[in-house]
């Protein structure tokens, strides 16, 4: 897995996993294109045809981590 934008102070954000933002490709997730500014990871996703990159924003690897309400329980 590699990640993208400003780190967010993860181990996952190692220097050497930081990959360039996917400006103008779609979120796998939520379909909202990506943006300069835009945080996330790019997960390897194996497929018939190979390997395929999956780029996700962080919020939707969270959503789909933790759930849909991550948000609001770690406010709480």
């Amino acid at each position: 897995m590699r990640w993208f934008g400003e780190s967010w102070g993860a181990p996952v954000c190692a220097p050497e996993e930081a990959a360039e933002t996917p400006v103008g490709a779609l979120c796998e997730r939520c379909g909202i294109r990506f943006e300069l500014d835009d945080r996330g990871v790019i997960l390897p996703c194996l497929e018939e045809a190979g390997v395929r990159d999956y780029p996700l924003h962080l919020n939707c690897l969270l959503e789909m981590t933790l759930g849909p309400d991550w948000f609001q329980k770690a406010l709480a």
